[in-house]
């Protein structure tokens, strides 16, 4: 975006030039500047640290202070704002000094004029977001790479725990077949349960982690919508209502067991935000190609696609909440919550993702949440 106004602090202790530099400023067509003179580098300093300064104009030597030393100070806090030298001297000697201490430019006294001031601090501004621009992708790139060896880890772990898993409940399962006292299998099914509840968490993990390998196959949407109710029925409390509503002949190319996980996994977020009760809608339709209710969806749009609606009247989420509800670090449920994860919504998105599909959110407090699903029928 381009800027056309500016917050300008000049530090150079000869009242004379500061003026110059003024009506220099002043002249500048295109822009409005707010000038702010000082003769003194402390208070220069101060004002820093109080305005939205845009860019600093420092006199390279500043009596028996040297401007350097100054533009050191202005680094070493952390402060990235543009600082252009001015100078008498005008020379290479100056120009290899900025570059060394990280000043933006240089502009002799003898060049102040409207042109050159415009010119300088266009390109000292457009210099200063580069910089900007370049930290926070180095700070993107340091994040994906932790991000990778946390998963890379997050993965191994997760093998290495479902093999002991599965040694476990082997020894469980032939227990139980063994087991002749009715007290002792009802302890043995109690440990079980955790088993598989531990389980199903490492698949969540390893999807997450390493993705599927699920066969694709024409998919009854229509019959898995429908039911869909009755396999959470049993596991909601009764003040929890259902609305289904499904077109009949719905049909997609793709993984069953993969599109009912992640369409359980955004039902059981709605209706665990429904602690107080409330009504889960359920909508599947089939949507033409070109309609607007997906615009944007690149990897949907021109294609025709089942769209599967799960909405809530529970609490609602925030905008900030709505923006990370797929990041699989993050939830809003506490520590020591026994239902639901931060992972099953990110390995949901994962999942219909995975299959050219796309997932919407609209959600605010107070006002429930509607998750749309995007599944196209041509897989």
């Amino acid at each position: 975006m381009h800027k056309d106004s500016f917050n300008v602090l000049a530090i150079d202790d000869d009242p004379g030039d500061l003026e110059l530099l003024r009506r220099s400023l002043d002249r500048i067509v295109g822009l409005h500047i707010a000038y702010h003179p000082v003769q003194d580098s402390a208070e220069g300093l101060d004002l820093l640290k109080k305005l939205p300064i845009d860019i600093v104009f420092l006199d390279y030597m500043l009596g028996a202070e040297s401007g350097v030393e100054v533009l050191r100070m202005i680094r070493d806090s952390g402060d990235d704002r543009p600082v252009i030298f001015v100078t008498g001297r005008g020379d290479e000697y100056v120009a290899a000094e900025s570059a060394r201490y990280g000043a933006d430019d240089y502009l002799s006294k003898s060049n102040i004029q409207p042109g050159p001031l415009k010119r300088v601090i266009e390109g000292a501004t457009e210099r200063a977001n580069l910089r900007k621009e370049k930290s926070r992708l180095l700070e993107e790139l340091k994040n994906m790479r932790k991000a990778e060896t946390v998963a890379t880890m997050a993965a191994g772990l997760a093998h290495d725990f479902n093999n002991k898993l599965t040694s476990l409940q082997g020894f469980l399962d032939l227990a139980l077949a063994l087991a002749k006292d009715e007290k002792l299998v009802g302890y043995l099914q109690k440990m079980n349960e955790p088993c598989v509840l531990m389980a199903e968490e490492i698949g969540r993990l390893l999807t997450l982690t390493v993705g599927t390998t699920s066969r694709h196959e024409r998919v009854d949407v229509t019959s898995m919508v429908k039911n869909l109710k009755e396999s959470l029925v049993p596991t909601v409390e009764s003040n929890i209502r259902f609305d289904v509503k499904v077109e009949e002949g719905l049909q997609i190319f793709g993984s069953h067991g993969t599109v009912r996980q992640a369409l359980i996994s955004i039902c059981t977020n709605a209706i665990e935000a429904m602690e107080q009760g409330g009504k889960l809608t359920l909508r599947a339709n089939r949507m033409e190609a070109g309609s607007d209710v997906v615009a944007g969806q690149s990897s949907i749009n021109g294609r025709s696609y089942v769209l599967i609606e799960v909405g809530d009247t529970g609490c609602g989420m925030a905008p900030e909440t709505v923006e990370q509800v797929f990041d699989p670090f993050f939830s809003t449920k506490g520590m020591g919550t026994q239902t639901g994860v931060g992972l099953s919504l990110a390995v949901a998105w994962q999942s219909i993702t995975g299959l050219d599909g796309h997932i919407d959110v609209e959600s605010s407090p107070g006002e429930g949440s509607q998750f749309k699903v995007f599944l196209p029928i041509d897989g």
